[in-house]
This record gives structure tokens, sequence and C-alpha cells, in this order.
């Protein structure tokens, strides 16, 4: 967690590690898992390695990581794990060079099956790792940081347009003009990689403040500043059930600096008690979860195929009008409630990207991965509030 340290002693848990403030810069071993002989996932750290970074900085004292006094693979558990790893990498390679085997074991039990029809072998599921895809945001002309925001998959920023933006006659709400693109890296914090999850819930920011649900600052300090994210159609959005028609349509949340605070009342107090997630290269600690880099643009009427939007308002236009389910001048948002129409819509937006930006990666190259946020499992234990 990144919370404040209260009396000398207590912990705290960041990106995998329980940490021991005190005057000497003592630690103790790193995790709960990790307390009696280590872990092959953590790197080296000396044992009076002080932590650095201005998260840590405020605290007024060192905080250190004391590494295991025995090395890993020297214990018991740790052999085990070895010789489980090694004969579990020969399986694998074994089955990947022949994709239609199945083992049996000497029970006669099935161990694994491996085919060029199931979906390709995915690292992430043994752990933490980075994943790269697109986010899109619906914006106005005004640039500003992928930090304190919503962004969304583009069936999610289509969703949000069609239902939030392009409805209103003669405006369009909050001045939206373009689709922006961004590549993403995340890495989850291992507190919720240990709850099952790669990420957590979707919040909600306005204006930079995280608004719910619940309480942000709690579950920050448990899991760390991490990705959040919901189908459209569940919760935290769950009114919309049975009224999403854009396939898959994903929203995400990503906290950076002094969240709890609308963006004009930040000061460097807050920034640094609240460090936000951003960073260049995520780690998966718990101030290191996220990191964004610009990846172009479409304009809202080059989607819809019009030279000008307030030339068309002008002329008697109307982008969209929800008591009719049709637009005026405009085909190209009707039938909201319609799967194919929808999908035809969808498919416009990735062909417009990819026209573009030739030379970019596609979305088909790396796609988003499942958004496995877990009610159950985040709130597993812990009333929320």
């Amino acid at each position: 967690a990144l919370g404040h340290f209260g009396a000398t002693g207590r912990r705290m848990r960041t990106g995998g590690y329980e940490l021991l403030r005190n005057g000497r810069g003592q630690g103790l071993p790193c995790d709960r898992e990790m307390a009696a002989n280590g872990h092959p996932m953590v790197p080296p750290l000396d044992s009076r390695r002080t932590m650095q970074s201005p998260l840590y900085q405020h605290l007024g004292q060192e905080v250190a990581c004391r590494p295991p006094s025995t090395p890993f693979f020297q214990t018991q558990t740790g052999l085990m794990t070895l010789v489980a790893a090694v004969g579990a990498g020969l399986v694998v390679f074994f089955l990947r060079s022949h994709p239609n085997t199945t083992t049996t074991t000497s029970l006669g039990t099935t161990f694994m099956q491996y085919s060029t029809t199931m979906a390709p072998y995915d690292p992430c599921k043994l752990g933490p790792c980075l994943r790269e895809f697109y986010m899109y945001r619906a914006q106005s002309d005004v640039n500003y940081p992928m930090e304190n925001v919503n962004a969304a998959s583009l069936a999610g920023v289509m969703w949000y347009l069609h239902n939030e933006i392009v409805n209103n006659r003669l405006e369009r709400r909050y001045g939206k003009t373009r689709i922006q693109r961004f590549k993403v890296t995340t890495k989850a914090t291992q507190p919720l990689i240990d709850a099952g999850l790669n990420f957590g819930v979707r919040y909600a920011f306005d204006a930079g403040n995280c608004t719910g649900p619940f309480s942000c600052k709690k579950q920050f300090e448990k899991f760390g500043y991490f990705v959040g994210c919901n189908y459209v159609d569940q919760f935290p959005t769950q009114q919309w059930a049975k009224k999403v028609h854009y396939p898959n349509a994903t929203w995400y949340s990503l906290p950076g600096k002094c969240n709890s605070r609308r963006y004009w009342q930040h000061d460097w107090a807050c920034d640094l008690f609240e460090p936000g997630g951003a960073c260049d290269d995520p780690t998966g600690e718990g101030n290191c979860t996220y990191s964004y880099e610009s990846a172009g643009q479409i304009t809202i009427d080059e989607l819809e195929g019009i030279q000008d939007f307030k030339d068309f308002a002008v002329r008697g236009g109307w982008e969209y009008n929800n008591g009719t389910d049709k637009g005026v001048h405009m085909s190209f948002w009707d039938d909201k409630f319609n799967d194919t129409a929808c999908e035809i819509r969808l498919a416009r937006a990735q062909q417009l990207f990819k026209e573009n930006y030739p030379n970019d990666t596609l979305e088909e190259e790396i796609p988003a991965p499942p958004c496995d946020f877990d009610y159950d499992l985040f709130y597993a234990g812990d009333m929320p509030e």
C-alpha cells in the first residue's frame, strides 16, 4: 500500500515489498510470501538500500527492504520450485513443438493439451508483466496530460460519443472535436496480483479529482495507484446493461498526482504525498503502474464524413436525435441499438487510424487485455466505504 506511516515500526506495502520504517533504516524481509526464504522475482537488494524516490523522502527517515539471509534456491522450497519450473518449461517446449499433442500422466489423467485452435500462450498469466495496448479519449482542442483522467477502448469511446456527445443539436457537448489515441503500458502492483487481478476498479475523475465509487484513497493505500477498468455495461456503470452494442466497450482510469483534488487545487505537498501511478517505465511499484505516449488522432468530422461541424449545424444538421434514433442530414449515428450498425461505425474509426498512421503498430498486433476487474476479489474482506 502507499499510505502514510503512523507510529514507528508500522509496515507499508508497495509493489509487492513490505517495508518497515524506523530510525536506523532497518527493514523486514520483502512481502509476506517472501519472508521465510525470498522469491526469484525479487531483484537483489543491498541490506541497507534506501528508497530514494519522492514517495519516501517525505517520511524524513530511511526506508529499507532487507533481503532474506538464505539464497532462495538453497532452501527446500526454492529447490522444489526450481525443479518444477524446469519441468514445466520442458513440457511447454515439447507441446509447442508438437501442437496437437495431448500429454497423459501416469495416473491416466490429462495434464495439458495444446492445439492450433487454442489461444496463444500468455506469459502474463504466470505473474506480473508489462501490457502494451491502445487507449482512446474523446477530447476538445485543448491538450493536457493523460493523468487523473478516464480513457477507453475505441469501442468504449464510440459508445461515449454516441450517448453523451453527438446527441445535442447545434453543439457537441463539452466541445469535443476529436478522438485521441495513446499507446499505454501498464503493470499491476503485487498486492493487486495477489488478489488475482491485473486491473482495479474503474474510478471516475471530475476535473482531475477521483470521485469513486467509494473511497479512492482507501484502495490506493491498499493496492497502490492501479489502472482501473470496467466494461461499460458492468459495475460501476451497470445501469447501461443491455444498452451497449459496441463490442467489448471498455473504460479505464489512470490515477495521477494529487488525485484527491481538482487540477487547479494542486500544490507541491499534495503532489508529493499522492504521487499517482504515471512513470516512464512501469515497474509495478505502487507509484509506477503505467506510462503513455501519444499515438495520433482522428477528428469527429472526418469520422462522420463532414467538412465542418459548425457549418453543418447552422444548415439544420443534427448528428443524432435520441427521440428518433436518427440524425438530420446525417445517417452515420442511426440505429444506436443495432449491433451491426455499431460494428460498422467502429470499423470506420479503426480504418481512419490505419489510413492516417500507416506506419504505426496495428491495434490487432497489441490487443487490449481483457478487463479482469472482479468486485468480489477486489473488495474481498474489505467493506467498501
